[in-house]
Parts: structure tokens; sequence; C-alpha cells
């Protein structure tokens, strides 16, 4: 007999997290007619995309002149040329038709005298490769995170989705390198339930949504601005515990590690020994992209035998090859 009592649920689709990225994978799965779950710790409006101010960037071009390819430019650059180039391209292609269809949804962007939506300037974003300031960053008054949520909860009702509220995730159940479903703890009377999914994942394929962890990497906690409930809990069980890859073999860096740990993650990679050739599309590194800056990158990259990379270096060799795919006029 088991110590606790196990209530039982199943559904075609089971979603562990109700942020923006957790209620729009649950609406998609909703809106195809699957019988879907939402697992979450606190009621969805209150997950921190709430907080999110400024906007969402998207190269729609209703401020003056726009293209994708400068927002990706600006996107690899910004992450020190670090970020996954496949990623960051499908990303910048395809956010304009995001937040179009957030508009459809009924979120109330901020609007221009034309009635468009209204884009603002923010940092790092250029015109043409660096040469100049665009506004891309589309925004809903300075509470677009709170309009965001509120409508995709909104959608998410409207397709029936069945909402586990303030239901903490304890772990996946894998079988054979399959996800057969999750446990959950309710919080409010202590009783374990178990959500199984018709749709089995395989580690691989799984799609993985956790909460960001900034509040447990800035001590003393008191100085993040990062609610106290985003503490990163689906890591563990969502990656190493069921035996998912975290990054398919790569290393990643984010600029929420400190300089230090991004500079010795730069030296153990190093960089790559050519540039990327014409027509080879992005995903590739040039020489120099670890792009690390500060003594501590180049204590590390000395040590390792490697030669130090400045961000300067960085800019110049990437502003004359950048990347095939942006000096490309294929869509």
């Amino acid at each position: 007999m088991p110590a606790y009592t196990i209530v039982d649920h199943t559904f075609d689709v089971v979603v562990v997290g109700a942020g923006g990225a957790g209620l729009r994978a649950t609406l998609e799965c909703a809106s195809r007619g699957l019988k879907t779950a939402c697992i979450t710790k606190v009621f969805p409006t209150r997950s921190h995309t709430v907080a999110a101010q400024g906007g969402v960037a998207a190269s729609l071009g209703n401020m003056g002149e726009d293209n994708w390819r400068w927002h990706m430019y600006d996107t690899v650059k910004g992450s020190d040329w670090l970020g996954d180039q496949d990623s960051i391209e499908y990303l910048c292609r395809n956010a304009a038709e995001a937040v179009y269809e957030l508009e459809h949804f009924g979120m109330p962007f901020s609007r221009t005298e034309e009635g468009k939506i209204y884009q603002r300037a923010f940092g790092g974003m250029t015109a043409n490769y660096g040469q100049g300031i665009v506004q891309r960053t589309c925004a809903a008054a300075d509470r677009t995170g709170h309009a965001m949520l509120h409508t995709l909860y909104g959608q998410c009702v409207k397709h029936e989705v069945n909402f586990f509220i303030e239901y903490f995730a304890l772990d996946l159940m894998m079988e054979n390198g399959a996800c057969r479903g999750v446990m959950a703890w309710n919080l409010d009377d202590g009783t374990i339930h178990r959500a199984l999914a018709s749709m089995h994942a395989s580690a691989e394929d799984r799609v993985a949504i956790w909460r960001g962890a900034g509040a447990t990497r800035s001590p003393p906690r008191d100085r993040c601005s990062t609610s106290r409930m985003a503490t990163a809990s689906g890591r563990p069980y969502a990656g190493p515990r069921s035996g998912a890859p975290c990054s398919r073999g790569r290393t990643f860096c984010t600029r929420g590690r400190s300089r230090l740990d991004r500079a010795t993650c730069c030296a153990r990679r190093g960089p790559s020994s050519s540039p990327p050739a014409a027509g080879g599309g992005a995903g590739r590194s040039a020489p120099g992209s670890s792009g690390v800056t500060g003594s501590s990158s180049r204590r590390s990259a000395s040590a390792s035998g490697r030669s130090p990379c400045t961000s300067a270096a960085t800019i110049s060799c990437r502003s004359d090859s950048r990347c095939a795919v942006l000096n490309s006029d294929a869509a």
C-alpha cells in the first residue's frame, strides 16, 4: 500500500509552467483539439512574465525601415557570439508573425497615430548591422508582460484548458527514454497527483519550459528584481534526472552567469578554426567569436594555451564577414 494516496489524471498533453512560454505552448495544443493540462505553482497571471515592462522585439518596421537580418545580427552580437545561431535565426525570422498572432488573440498593444503597433527603441537594437538606431520593441505601454499573460490565459480558458493551479511538479515519469507524465504536489491539501500524457515524448523531442533563475544568482536576493518564485526548479527533472540532453552536447553561456564563468567557458571551447563559408548559413562561429572582455577572459584564455579575444576584435572580424545568412537575400 503506498504511503500517500495518489490521484490519477489522464490527458493528451501535460505542460508544466504557466508563464508566457508555458501558456503559449498550452494554447497551441488546446487549439488543435488536444485534451491539455497545465500545471503551475502560482496562478497563471502571477507568473513572472507579468513583470516584463519593455516589450517584444520584432522587425515589423512600423517606426522606420527594419529587417529580420539586422535583428539577428544584434541578437548574435548581444550574446557575445555564444548563442545558437540557428535558433537565433529562427527566432528573428518568425518574431513578427508571433507578434501579429498575439495581436489577433486580443493583446492590447500601444498604437501609433496610424493605428499600427507602437515600437520603441531599446538597447542594442540597430539598423544596417550596427550603423544606426532602430525602434523594434513592440510595447503595450509599460506593462507588456501583464497584457501578454492575461491575453494568453483568456485564450486558454476559451479552449477549456485544465489548469492545476498551485501544484508543484515533483518529477517526470520516464519509461524507456519516453516521458509518460508528471508527478505533482497539491500545495493546498498536500495530496499527490499523477498526470499521465497519452502523447508520449522522447527525451530528444520533449519541450521543457522552466522559469529563470535570476533570483538564485544575485546574492543578496533583496538586490534582485526577479520574483522569489523564479527558482528554476524545473531544471533538475527536465534535464539530467530524466536523461534528456541539456543543450544537445553544446556548451552555452548565458548573460545571467558571471563574467568569469563565461570567460572560463569560452577558453574551454576556444575560437573556431575558420570563418563561415559563403552560403553556409547561420549557426557557424567566426574566429574570435567568444567575445568576452576583461582580464578574467585573458587569464582563462592564456591558461588554456589559446590567444585571448576582446570584444573589439570580435566586432571587427564579424563586421566584415558577419554570417552568410545576413548577407543573403533569400527568405
